[in-house]
């Protein structure tokens, strides 16, 4: 039987890299008792995959993994096994079959959906009063109303600089200020054929209103992927 999972990654655990990730749920499934079913070939390994990788730090209420077991649960009673071996920061949304003939979460991923926060109070910037300026550009107009995007990316390949205008990859994007805190509300092209990290458009985003914000005091939460 293949099922999906969708759990959330938080507290602590946003510290835990994709793969130890992976490493995770397996003695998480071996703990249970759950047995997965195993490839074939001379390096067998389990039918366990997550939809979308998730960056190191972030936290996140929509995250999804795939698996196939050897014995057929109904998913309330597999989900309540799991949420026994599962470590604190990791809850169980939801548990849902898959169909036999249905295509991997992986290869249906489209888009990502983010809340992006920034403190002004760590900004660094010439404005006299950014918040003001900003305030007055609520649902960022001007910064979606470029022609272009262009940011620099480093490439997988050489990890040369090479420049990407990233404004396609942007399929939706509010601002709002809330105290002396910037929410962005942002809806990323995530998959296989298009990929846009929340850490570019952070980046853009500031360089065109002027200032900059400590990488550290930036949260980025993943609240769903879009499949």
């Amino acid at each position: 039987m293949r099922y999906m999972l969708k759990f959330t990654k938080e507290e602590v655990i946003k510290y835990t890299s994709h793969l130890d990730m992976v490493r995770m749920f397996k003695r998480a499934f071996q703990r249970s008792g759950i047995r997965l079913v195993f490839s074939a070939g001379f390096n067998p390994h389990p039918k366990m995959t997550l939809a979308q990788p998730l960056s190191l730090g972030y936290t996140s209420v929509g995250e999804w993994i795939e698996f196939e077991t050897v014995s057929d649960l109904p998913p309330e009673e597999l989900q309540s096994i799991m949420e026994k071996v599962l470590p604190p920061g990791i809850k169980i949304i939801d548990t849902a079959v898959m169909q036999s003939d249905e295509k991997s979460l992986a290869s249906r991923c489209r888009a990502a959906e983010y809340t992006i926060a920034m403190c002004l109070d760590h900004a660094i910037t010439e404005h006299q009063n950014l918040k003001a300026m900003l305030e007055g550009n609520p649902h960022a107009e001007d910064f979606l109303a470029q022609t272009s995007i262009v940011v620099q990316k480093k490439s997988m390949k050489n990890k040369n600089s090479v420049e990407v205008d990233i404004k396609p990859m942007i399929r939706y994007m509010n601002v709002c200020i809330v105290d002396n805190n910037i929410f962005i509300s942002t809806e990323l092209s995530a998959g296989s054929n298009q990929n846009l990290s929340p850490e570019l458009l952070i980046e853009a985003y500031m360089a065109f209103y002027g200032f900059k914000i400590p990488r550290e005091t930036i949260e980025v939460l993943r609240t769903d992927l879009i499949m």
